[in-house]
């Protein structure tokens, strides 16, 4: 009977880093005001127009608020589908 041998090569793995997209929003603390969120992209601009124009200064697409406000528009902006850069103290972290 004949016999059949199959030889299987395999390769090193390839690590590959997530493409990382840029950020729509950063959040930083402020002294003295708690946090700023400043919209980074047209879209983000647009978007923080549209949602929190009465809280937005001048028009520019910065909101400066509490930790409890930056939650607020982060967890509303994310759910709508935009990237979030956090600067803290030590590191910058993209949510």
């Amino acid at each position: 009977m004949p016999t059949c041998s199959l030889t299987v090569k395999t390769h090193a793995p390839v690590l590959v880093q997530p493409i990382q997209k840029a950020a729509d929003f950063r959040i930083q603390h402020v002294e003295d005001s708690g946090c700023k969120v400043t919209a980074l992209t047209p879209r983000a601009s647009y978007w923080v127009h549209a949602n929190f124009a009465d809280h937005c200064s001048d028009g520019d697409g910065i909101i400066e608020t509490n930790l409890t406000g930056a939650n607020m528009v982060m967890s509303k902006a994310r759910s709508a589908g935009f990237l979030m850069e956090y600067v803290g103290p030590n590191d910058i972290s993209h949510l």
